[in-house]
């Protein structure tokens, strides 16, 4: 079994549900240099890099009408191979 610390960087692709609403709640409040930064960011790969808590706060709220109005981000998730730790239980506990 493994563990991922929430503190953890994860790589999500964001639906165009998910872009439009990180575009709606946080460009109101960053300036030009930040959102060209974020348009670059996003588009190179097409995965935005956030700390596993972060987007479960910024996007966690999405899920509650998922079935009608669709997912913020694809099923995917990409973890780094070192943020990925071996745990070792108890048979009791597997």
């Amino acid at each position: 079994m493994q563990s991922l610390d929430y503190n953890s960087r994860v790589k999500i692709k964001l639906t165009e549900r998910g872009e439009q609403y990180f575009k709606d709640r946080f460009y109101p409040h960053i300036d030009d240099e930040s959102k060209e930064w974020h348009e670059k960011h996003f588009a190179e790969d097409g995965y935005a890099s956030f700390q596993l808590w972060d987007a479960m706060r910024i996007f966690g709220p999405l899920f509650e009408d998922i079935l009608e109005e669709g997912a913020p981000f694809y099923n995917e998730i990409l973890i780094e191979d070192k943020d990925l730790k071996t745990v070792n239980l108890p048979e009791e506990v597997k």
